[in-house]
């Protein structure tokens, strides 16, 4: 974990700010922006944006950061925050919109069938409530722990538990083959 010491005095806090951050975004920006992209279902410009809008109110609000909590937990929580706002505010999109991987995230060959199950898994995953979404993703994808989970959404870790739980039964419900999908491939 990186220590985030800013001192009171004026001479150096600024540049001391500055690399701090960059620190930050070395470390945890690869991954950040996956979880972004998960969150936006694979929509690389809502991901970049939201991604961008998570290290703008991160970097206004580095000054205020408290030690006490993780940076994963701090950077996390705003991107759930932040994409909250942006789900509010964006229209309803397509199944079919860009899903590219991460930047720099080496992505199997882009075959039929390996298309077929990301677009089912996408599918599979807007069905969940947000609460659901946003639960299932920080565990499962981002392997974070229940503890960790509750921290960035701010909920009780039991409720994590239970969001994460009924995600699982859920994407089982609907990504489980009947024998009509199987005749369909």
């Amino acid at each position: 974990m990186i220590e985030l010491q800013l001192s009171q005095g004026k001479e150096g806090a600024s540049a001391r700010h500055e690399r701090a951050f960059q620190s930050l975004r070395e470390m945890h920006g690869p991954r950040l922006y996956r979880f972004c992209l998960r969150l936006c279902d694979g929509r690389t410009d809502d991901a970049a944006d939201l991604s961008q809008e998570t290290w703008v109110a991160a970097f206004e609000s580095l000054p205020r950061f408290q030690s006490r909590a993780q940076v994963t937990t701090w950077l996390f929580r705003i991107a759930v925050y932040k994409g909250r706002q942006m789900r509010t505010a964006a229209p309803p999109f397509s199944p079919l919109d860009n899903t590219d991987d991460a930047p720099g995230t080496p992505s199997a060959p882009d075959t039929a069938p390996t298309t077929l199950v990301r677009l089912e898994l996408a599918n599979a995953l807007r069905q969940l409530t947000d609460a659901q979404r946003e639960a299932f993703l920080l565990v499962k994808a981002e392997q974070f722990t229940h503890k960790e989970a509750a921290r960035i959404l701010d909920i009780p870790q039991g409720t994590v538990q239970a969001r994460v739980h009924e995600a699982v039964r859920r994407l089982r419900l609907i990504l489980t083959p009947t024998e009509e999908t199987d005749a369909l491939r």
